[in-house]
């Protein structure tokens, strides 16, 4: 008996060996889920026996595995083991305090540290960045993995990671070519930027092989890989999909559509025995535009590594093709029990308030627009013919601009409530009424003021405008041009 990539099964060293043996191969998915038996030869051997006992002894630990991974975070229990130690944590914040995990952080913590995989939905401010360093910090310790790496945006890498690291004290090495991965000391973290993934791959996984992928992935703003498609989400998967321990964590797992779910789950599970597709049917849509049923062939078995999600969406959220020919994600979601134990077992979701309480309230302005910018939006509305050339460009096919129509209308409305006067069309005051109304409520705070814009154009009308009303004020600005250390002096 012999193991192969994805089982067991008998080799016969001659000729006619196995000619009375019916059942010569297993899949271990199958064995760990009770569905098949390990082959057995017809004549037991000695040497046979030593493989038998080796190949039950790696299965039995496999199903604890599954089992434990299986578990839902809602039915789950803390460790007493866990308790203590989380009870002695600490970490040191960005103003130099020695803080401690609250006791929900530490009870969602003892949760995830029993489990090999796990992806921590906290909402931005709740303690992210300690929890998943602490819990990488607890394989280094009890030696369950090398070395940890902490993927990351950039952003998040130079304003986050870096200086957390830093004032905590820890070994760390920033990644930026792959010389930096020569030479590793043993329990040190590495900080790469998802950025800097299509240049390292090849150092990365010559990395990963070389530590056996004895390593622990910390994956931060994991909602990076929503896409399935994207060349980012497709080198992620082919360098750490096979890591011993991940955890992602992100405050927005999905941003339109549950489907966008799928890559974290695949980064994590490497459509193994925890990945199975439990949905007993599969939707799509037919030629008259229409969801249609039918049984899954797929049924019991790993979503596959290929079109894997493809598989998924016609599980849980089949597309529907819109008048334009383009399919559109709804927020349908199909076979919601097989769906809702697969995140109950993956997912821990808190929101900010969870653990600090109401320490904010949303306020929402209303700005009564001007009757220059109500003549910019009437343009807009109906007669958009007349003024889309000067927005955009034709392709050249009159089809495709047909279909294109709708879209840039809704861009440069967008466009419109944000910066007016740029518009066409547009009278009266020098600056938009929303832009007064900013004004009035920065007058109305004496300390520091953010302005968050969400264009070049809001950007430089804001910038000068706060700076030609408040001269008394420094103002800084940041924007992508802003090297990251000149960004968080100001």
């Amino acid at each position: 008996m012999v193991k192969t990539s994805y089982g067991f099964k008998l080799k016969q060293y001659a000729p006619r060996l196995l000619d009375k043996v019916t059942h010569k191969a297993a899949g271990i998915n199958d064995i760990i889920l009770g569905r098949a038996e390990l082959p057995m030869p017809e004549t037991v051997t000695e040497k046979n026996m030593r493989q038998i006992r080796a190949a039950r002894k790696l299965i039995r630990r496999k199903q604890r595995q599954y089992e434990t991974q299986n578990l839902q975070f809602a039915e789950m229990r803390e460790d007493a083991d866990l308790k203590e130690y989380l009870d002695r944590t600490t970490f040191i914040n960005k103003d130099g305090e020695v803080c401690e995990f609250t006791d929900l952080q530490k009870h969602d913590l003892n949760l995830v540290l029993q489990k090999r995989y796990a992806l921590l939905n906290w909402q931005q401010g709740s303690g992210k960045t300690a929890a998943v360093y602490h819990r990488a910090k607890y394989l280094l310790k009890f030696r369950k993995t090398k070395n940890v790496i902490i993927l990351a945006p950039a952003i998040a890498t130079n304003m986050t990671w870096i200086p957390f690291l830093t004032i905590n004290k820890e070994r760390f090495r920033t990644i930026q070519t792959a010389g930096d991965l020569d030479n590793v000391p043993e329990g040190t973290f590495l900080v790469v930027s998802t950025s800097m993934l299509r240049k390292l791959k090849r150092g990365l996984m010559r990395f990963v092989k070389r530590t056996s992928g004895k390593l622990c992935l910390v994956f931060d703003e994991s909602d990076e890989i929503t896409n399935p498609t994207s060349q980012r989400t497709r080198n992620i998967l082919c360098i750490f999909r096979r890591l011993k321990y991940k955890i992602l964590d992100t405050g927005t797992t999905t941003r339109n559509n549950i489907a966008e779910l799928y890559s974290q789950f695949e980064l994590l599970y490497n459509n193994s025995v925890n990945m199975i597709c439990w949905s007993p049917q599969v939707y799509h849509e037919n030629r008259d535009h229409e969801i249609e049923e039918e049984n899954n062939p797929d049924y019991g078995t790993p979503f596959p590594a290929f079109r894997g999600h493809v598989l998924f969406r016609a599980c849980h959220c089949p597309g529907k093709a819109t008048v334009f020919g383009i399919e559109k994600q709804n927020q349908d979601v199909y076979n919601k029990d097989e769906l809702s134990e697969l995140i109950g077992k993956t997912v821990i979701t808190r929101k900010f308030r969870d653990f600090a309480g109401e320490k904010y309230r949303i306020r929402t302005h209303t700005v009564r627009p001007s009757e220059g910018e109500h003549e910019v939006y009437r343009v807009i509305i109906e007669e958009f013919c007349r003024i889309c050339e000067l927005y955009y460009n034709s392709t050249g096919d009159t089809k495709k601009d047909a279909g294109l129509r709708l879209m840039r209308q809704i861009k440069l409305l967008i466009k419109a409530c944000s910066v007016p006067h740029l518009i066409k069309g547009y009278y009266g005051d020098r600056y938009p009424s929303k832009t007064r109304y900013i004004e009035r409520l920065v007058r109305e705070i004496p300390g520091k003021v953010a302005i968050g814009c969400t264009t070049l154009a809001a950007f430089d009308l804001y910038e000068s405008y706060i700076r030609e009303h408040f001269p008394d004020r420094p103002v800084y600005v940041v924007k992508g041009d802003v090297a990251f250390k000149n960004g968080r002096v100001s």
